[in-house]
């Protein structure tokens, strides 16, 4: 009971510590809300820590985490002084947990990527039942629908122990301690701790079979499913139409590969146990997808037929392979048509309760836009150009030529119209942008040619358009420093040698998180080989990729990720993980972390958008640290 009791202490300790640094900027009256009730939100415009400063409106962006579905509030704030003010009521969902931020415009200010939070409590003046647990969530899977927070497995574990402490009975805690461990779980150490502790849960949640149906996905997953399946034939046989039915059949459909049998066990399960909300709406989402990779299409547009607020994308996805082919384009042009007009960003309508204002416009405008490409793209092999133009034209606005295939695909339609002039200033845009394919460049030498009679000039333009481009991306590049400390590592190599980084002081280092199924990784490599291959003998740089997130362990992950580089001829370096992909606070692979001569972390790279891009930026990046060093 006294060590219990410590645990408790050291936690309210770090909470009130935490809420005090933050109260310099944003705070919330009463500090504990309640559902139901309201509550006044401050933020301290003339705090040196408030990242908006001197403007004329402001609004909070309010997300309430609870039972059920998020919701998002978006109170005005009234200024008076430095002092903006706003309120809200704490909607009766089930409320566990408040993350809040504030927008100004193209300003925001979310706590330099740690979203405040604030949890729920009860009357008895205790946060409520999952309070702890989701604010524990935020702080390991840190960006929930765009909140971000600072990943602190470290605090999230510590709010589970908080969790437990007050609700002992919440399996559900246990289960993100457990989801924590990461493919760990698979490891003989990691299934024998899981199953000490799963055993006393089965026993405890037996008659709720809520509980049943997600603790056998556990046994399952420590490698008993024998046992697992046992219990569910028994409880099956009892209640066919019950909980652990229910995920027995789900399970099923996750499990099958094939397309068209895949759709044929989801129309089954919906028969059998009827769903609703975001449940329903996930199986649909499902359903679509599957009867799309079987060239079903028909049942793919009955699918978003029968769906209260079908998507836009979800049009798109369904007109892009046939337009694409050139396969019954009249039809896939409709169907992109009714995408465009779904994704409205003026039509606020349309906006789901769990968005901010801010995130649904920016999706949906670049949502318009690249479904604008496949219908502009459809109407131009239908040959239909002028149409086609109008539909590039709003996508080309939309979109910013920030994407290549769209720009590349804007002028194909402006050269197949003989536009060659108006085709040569997209071309020239788009490289100026530095989102120029090599298909664009071939499509501009030729639409230049038509304009000038010759080639005379076309190199000097296109050197012109690239510096231009370079010149942004390195301003783009020096913007994003962040400058924190890199957590120390020494890990083994794809060669049997152990690699620290504390060996590695004095040098830039690149840390590339990747695994063998990850798309964007893949399509990364052959870009990050050329630049191994072009600083390979450079003393100042060494580029380490770490594998992790695989479903493989010891030996079987060696061989695996052996097999890989072997096959695809990669020879950079890499590193097997051991958990550090958490510390260093990795959401997604893959991601690049440039760390530079003493030791600190200066780029964080999220994602793959291009590969000369890609070469041209760690170019610079190295660059502006070697003369960093000087």
């Amino acid at each position: 009971m006294r060590r219990t009791l410590g645990i408790v202490c050291a936690l309210t300790v770090w909470f009130v510590s935490a809420a005090s640094q933050e109260s310099t900027v944003a705070t919330l009256d009463p500090v504990e809300p309640q559902s139901g009730k309201t509550v006044v939100i401050t933020y301290n415009s003339g705090s040196p820590r408030a990242a908006i400063k001197n403007v004329e409106q402001m609004i909070a962006e309010i997300m309430v985490l609870g039972e059920a579905d998020p919701i998002v509030l978006e109170p005005v704030m009234k200024k008076s002084g430095m002092i903006w003010k706003g309120s809200f009521v704490v909607p009766q969902n089930g409320a566990q947990l408040i993350l809040y931020r504030f927008r100004s415009g193209e300003l925001l200010d979310d706590n330099s990527e740690n979203t405040w939070k604030a949890l729920v409590t009860g009357s008895d003046g205790h946060p409520v039942r999952g309070a702890y647990l989701a604010r524990a969530t935020a702080l390991q899977y840190p960006n929930l629908r765009g909140f971000k927070s600072q990943k602190d497995t470290e605090a999230a574990s510590a709010n589970i122990d908080a969790e437990l402490q007050l609700y002992p009975d919440n399996y559900r805690a246990q289960f993100l301690r457990w989801q924590m461990m990461g493919r760990a779980v698979t490891s003989p150490e990691g299934a024998s701790t899981i199953r000490a502790e799963l055993d006393p849960l089965y026993i405890k949640h037996a008659a709720d079979q809520e509980a049943v149906a997600q603790l056998l996905s556990w046994y399952d997953r420590i490698g008993e499913r024998r046992k697992a399946d046992s219990i569910r034939t028994i409880f099956i046989a009892a209640d066919p139409k019950g909980k652990v039915a229910e995920a027995a059949q789900e399970n099923l459909i996750y499990q099958e590969r094939d397309p068209a049998t895949r759709v044929r066990l989801i129309e089954e399960f919906l028969q059998a146990f009827p769903q609703k909300g975001s449940a329903l709406d996930n199986m649909h989402m499902q359903l679509f997808a599957f009867a799309t990779r079987a060239n079903d299409y028909a049942k793919a547009e009955a699918v978003l037929a029968s769906m209260e607020h079908p998507s836009g994308q979800m049009y798109n996805s369904l007109a892009w392979p046939l337009i694409e082919k050139g396969e019954n384009l009249e039809q896939a042009v409709v169907w992109a048509k009714k995408g465009v007009d779904l994704l409205d960003p003026t039509d606020l309508s349309q906006k789901p309760g769990s968005s901010t204002t801010a995130d649904w416009k920016q999706n949906t405008t670049f949502g318009r836009g690249m479904v604008l490409d496949t219908y502009g793209f459809g109407l131009m092999k239908l040959g239909k150009d002028a149409e086609a133009e109008r539909a590039f034209d709003e996508a080309l606005r939309l979109t910013e030529y920030q994407d290549p295939e769209i720009n590349q695909h804007a002028v194909e339609c402006l050269i197949q119209g003989k536009k060659f002039q108006k085709a040569a200033e997209v071309s020239l845009a788009s490289i100026t942008k530095g989102k120029a394919n090599s298909a664009l460049m071939d499509l501009y030498a030729k639409a230049y040619g038509a304009v000038h009679g010759s080639d005379k000039g076309l190199q000097q333009s296109i050197e012109s358009a690239q510096q231009a481009a370079q010149k942004a991306l390195a301003d783009k590049v020096a913007s994003e420093r962040v400058n924190t400390p890199a957590p120390a590592f020494s890990l083994k190599s794809l060669d049997g040698s152990t690699v620290a980084l504390s060996d590695l002081r004095g040098k830039i280092v690149v840390v590339d998180f990747w695994a063998t199924w990850c798309g964007p990784c893949i399509q990364s490599f052959p870009y990050l080989q050329k630049v191994y291959e072009k600083y390979k003998n450079d003393g100042d740089i060494v580029i380490l990729a770490v594998n992790t997130w695989e479903n493989k362990t010891g030996k079987d992950l060696e061989e695996h990720v052996k097999d890989f580089m072997t096959k695809n001829k990669y020879t950079f370096p890499v590193l097997y993980d051991q958990g550090f992909v958490d510390r260093f606070g990795v959401e997604g692979i893959p991601t690049k972390f440039i760390i530079d001569q003493q030791g600190m972390i200066q780029f964080k790279d999220v994602g793959f958008g291009g590969g000369e891009e890609m070469m041209q930026k760690m170019d610079m990046q190295f660059e502006l640290l070697r003369k960093s060093s000087l």
